[in-house]
């Protein structure tokens, strides 16, 4: 108790601004009285415990777990603290200052007597109350009136919502959960968290949760299982992940959550593993321990298909590889949870889906079904109308990206449009040209001369058709804008390029962009650009290493960093590959949105100042082209109202099992036709060589077989169907011709070698940057009275300019125009500049530019200029009319130099901020003039002539 109570006075002694909720602090420059130090104290406690502590005047209904302070009771007496759950009083909590002693007769009496004077109409749990608290700002006692023949116990802290939950067997699932603090805590997140607890206490079974990418949906959902462990019946948790790499970053960052009452990390209260897998450091940890931590509660990451697996009895022939590519199962088929299944329907108390947009609603539909008692929650960024259907239209929270941008948890894009002549245009392969045809089955590479003329559109470039110099000018484009247009205040080091994602079309044409980019940027080594797709083998290791090391600049990707995957220190997307769904769309984009702090950003990037912003560069008019939002079939497979369409080989294995039904007959002859249509002659020169026959005349044949009627009518695959397999037993029975067809089917990619493209516009739009600034102009204009920097600028109060005044215009620019960015508004500036004004180059972000930026739209320059590019030239002027007052020496002239160098970087500065700032300067500046007053003195005329209007 001695430590207690140390500590107690302590903190009676030394009140938090933590505390700026209590009543007693009102008044902070006064002494506080001993009761009011007291109540200080019990405020902090009571929430430190899980309670809202409000004036009685401040209550309202959704508070579930509150202490309302002053309540009216009967006799015109007011209780000091009614603790209230699910808006029913629980108990009662007096106070008393510190040297008034807990077991004291009159404090006891007094506790005790509120219990039975509540009003009326004023709701409770139970009346009288029978839980009493009292407490002197240093200690606590408790009495549970329950208990027959009970005395005042003392406590060391105020009892959670949950143990009162527990102590009245109140019977709410969700009654024991705590005040939710928005500390620490995004608006967004709070808001979220908050409506999904207030939805399934209204009895919902399902809820959607809409965070914009960046956002922090993780982060959110590692707050909801810990509540939910915590303080519900909750055991275990499913945490749904659409692709494996992906549970590799959820189960570090629930591991690394610590917004914990302890503050300890949630993996050390609580087990958090993947499903039906134990690595090293699982298998390492104390087995008790781990037991330990499963009884508290356990959350599990899988993905639906290892959960599949699991559900089977079948989990150790789930490798990472085939996890994330389906485990074989083909799109359209439903997959049905055995009878039998592994795992009971109630294994798991909640479901959180992440990406619910994805892979939920029609062929693993059931999977989730099967766990009819589990909550659900959904998280997305992208709902497509199946997401809302699926969560019983239940949208608890929709927080755009827009409004992300807005709020600042994100930063806004901006588009570079390349385009070339081929890219939009498409073009011609001639008569007698080389080609490099490439196997999509088998990535096999055979050389070709083409044997007719063929055009192609500019659609069927980087799908049917690569031109590697379309890509070669895109890439060099590329590198001629970055340190030009794009970030011209940084230093053109090109072994820090902006991380740059490029999204490709296929893996095929990955690879090739990998080849050309390495040309463009003089790269022998295989750091600097590299593929991440399913067909390498260190996915996982490749996206940690592009979010961390320097020496990786480049990655080129398909799909499987367009989701869900962040790198925060990404500033660069470029599409060479047009994207038609709008949910995908999204989703690639929210790749470059999210924020990082400058000192992170500088740690993978050195020539980096922050990020304002990131860049779309668009080499396809994936801007330009038309979305839609996909809409999934509300059919349940085979049977179900979807009609299926196998792929070629899941055909021929049909159809060599007698499935040879009509239908499957003309699907071969359809496909086959099909085949032969999108294929070069000389693509089927290998398939001729072993097949006897050509794809048109072999499917002429089925279809007028088919349409004479004299086949055998198909039963069954059991039944006779000799003349049915005789039809196409030529194809099914020579192996190699059909291993050559399937290649065929996959088709071929026509890499262009000798064919040249040129870039014919390269540019950011004209019409964005006039809107940029005509915002920045209008909102200047506004309000130049009554924010503190524009009105000194408007009023040539030039000396006044300092660095804190410049910082709080910044912000406010930030939060009142979308994508505001002083580098981002100069460029912009340089886009949409006339004949009558001029706007010079930057080479590095300076907060004094706003200055400038300022008096630009008020028309006071013409010449949009930095002011550290002529501070020598007016720091010789000031020289020059010092001459007579200050005389000064070489070493006198030096400093002074040095501080005009930081007063035009910096904004207008004082003895004492340049103190702060460069203390050795100051230093030397004292010792040269004898006194800081001196100093003073010239370092404000000094700031007048270094900042005034040119």
């Amino acid at each position: 108790m001695d430590s207690k109570r140390k500590i107690s006075e302590d903190v009676s002694e030394n009140t938090s601004s933590d505390q700026s909720q209590s009543r007693a602090l009102t008044t902070p420059k006064k002494e506080l009285l001993p009761e009011q130090k007291a109540r200080v104290w019990i405020d902090r406690e009571l929430e430190e415990a899980g309670w809202k502590v409000v004036d009685r005047s401040e209550y309202t209904p959704d508070l579930e777990a509150a202490a309302i302070r002053e309540v009216l009771m009967t006799g015109n007496k007011e209780a000091d603290y009614i603790l209230m759950l699910g808006g029913k009083a629980v108990a009662v909590v007096e106070a008393k200052k510190s040297d008034i002693p807990l077991d004291d007769p009159h404090l006891i009496q007094q506790a005790e007597g509120y219990t039975t004077r509540l009003l009326k109409w004023f709701p409770a749990f139970e009346k009288p109350l029978k839980l009493v608290y009292v407490s002197n700002g240093k200690e606590i006692a408790f009495r549970d009136f329950h208990v027959p023949n009970s005395e005042y116990e003392q406590i060391e802290t105020f009892h959670r919502p949950k143990d009162i939950v527990e102590k009245l067997n109140l019977p709410g699932y969700f009654d024991g959960l705590p005040y939710l603090s928005p500390k620490r805590l995004r608006d967004c997140q709070y808001h979220a968290i908050k409506n999904l607890e207030k939805s399934f206490k209204e009895g919902k079974e399902k809820a959607l949760i809409v965070l914009a990418t960046g956002a922090g949906k993780t982060f959110t959902a590692c707050t909801i299982c810990y509540r939910m462990l915590s303080f519900t019946k909750a055991r275990r948790i499913l945490f749904l992940v659409d692709r494996n790499n992906l549970g590799t970053g959820a189960k570090q960052e629930f591991q690394s959550f610590n917004l914990t009452q302890t503050g300890k990390n949630f993996s050390e209260i609580f087990a958090v593993e993947k499903l039906g897998r134990q690595n090293a450091e699982d298998k390492a940890e104390d087995a008790k321990s781990l037991k330990s931590k499963e009884k508290a509660g356990k959350v599990v990451i899988s993905t639906i298909q290892r959960l599949y697996a699991q559900l089977t009895g079948q989990p150790e022939e789930v490798s990472e590889e085939n996890e994330d590519s389906g485990m074989g199962h083909k799109e359209g088929e439903v997959v049905e949870v055995p009878k039998n299944a592994m795992l009971p329907p109630d294994y798991f108390d909640l479901i959180i889906i992440d990406e619910c947009h994805r892979s939920i609603y029609s062929d693993w539909k059931k999977v989730l079904d099967y766990f009819s008692s589990a909550r659900k929650i959904g998280m997305t960024a992208t709902p497509i109308p199946e997401t809302l259907a699926f969560f019983d239209k239940n949208q608890v929270a929709n927080y755009t990206l827009e409004q992300s941008i807005l709020d600042g948890v994100n930063v806004p894009g901006r588009i570079l449009r390349i385009k070339t002549k081929i890219g939009e245009n498409g073009g011609t392969v001639k008569k007698g040209e080389h080609v490099n045809s490439i196997n999509v089955e088998t990535k096999e590479v055979s050389n070709q001369t083409a044997s007719e003329e063929k055009e192609y559109k500019k659609t069927d470039l980087n799908r049917s058709v690569v031109v590697r110099d379309q890509i070669r000018k895109v890439l060099q484009e590329y590198k001629d804008s970055v340190y030009t247009k794009m970030y011209p205040d940084r230093e053109p080091n090109f072994d820090y390029l902006p991380k740059t994602l490029i999204f490709a079309e296929s893996d095929i044409h990955a690879s090739l962009i990998v080849e050309v980019a390495k040309e463009v940027f003089g790269r022998e080594d295989d750091r600097f650009v590299q593929k991440i797709t399913y067909s390498v083998d260190d996915c996982a290791e490749r996206i940690q290493s592009f979010k961390r090391d320097v020496d990786f600049r480049i990655a080129v990707t398909v799909t499987l960093i367009a989701t869900g995957t962040d790198v925060k220190p990404l500033e660069v997307l470029m599409f060479l590959s047009d994207v038609h769904s709008e949910t995908l769309y999204t989703q690639m984009k929210g790749r470059g949105v999210r924020t990082i702090s400058d000192e992170q950003l500088r740690e993978v990037t050195p020539n980096a100042h922050g990020k304002e912003l990131y860049y779309l560069i668009d080499a396809v008019g994936v801007t330009e082209s038309e979305k839609h939002v996909a809409s999934l079939s509300s059919g349940d497979g085979a049977g179900g109202g979807k009609t299926l369409n196998p792929t070629l080989k899941i055909l021929l294995e049909w159809l060599s099992l007698g499935y040879v039904s009509d239908e499957n007959l003309s699907l071969l002859a359809v496909k086959l036709l099909a085949i032969r249509k999108r294929c070069d002659p000389e693509d089927l020169v290998e398939l001729y060589k072993v097949f006897p026959i050509t794809l048109e005349d072999f499917a002429e044949k089925i279809m007028n077989a088919l349409d004479s009627g004299k086949l055998p009518p198909f039963i069954s695959p059991s039944n006779d169907n000799t003349e049915r397999m005789d039809l196409v037993r030529v194809l099914l029975e020579n192996k190699k011709a059909r291993r050559i067809l399937l290649g065929i089917a996959r088709g071929f990619i026509k890499d262009l070698v000798d064919q040249k493209d040129e870039v014919i516009s390269s540019g950011f739009s004209i019409e964005d940057a006039k809107k940029s600034t005509e915002a920045f102009e209008s909102y200047v204009r506004l309000h130049k009275d009554d924010i503190e920097a524009l009105r000194y600028i408007y009023n040539s109060e030039d000396g006044k300019l300092s660095h804190a005044v410049l910082q709080d215009l910044k912000s406010k620019l930030s939060a009142g125009l979308e994508g505001f960015g002083i580098s981002r508004l100069w460029n912009d500036y340089a886009l949409v500049q006339d004949d009558d004004t001029e706007v010079a180059k930057t080479t590095k972000e300076e907060i004094t530019e706003l200055i400038q930026l300022v008096r630009f739209a008020y028309g006071m320059i013409k010449r949009l200029v930095p002011l550290t590019s002529n501070y020598a030239q007016r720091f010789e002027l000031w020289c020059g009319q010092k001459q007579r007052d200050l005389p000064m020496t070489p070493a006198q002239r030096e400093l002074f130099k040095k501080i005009a160098l930081y007063i035009a970087q910096n904004g207008g500065c004082s003895f004492k901020t340049l103190k702060e700032a460069i203390p050795d300067l100051a230093t030397d500046l004292v010792r040269e003039l004898g006194n800081a007053k001196a100093a003073n003195e010239q370092i404000f005329s000094l700031n007048e002539f270094i900042l005034k209007t040119a």
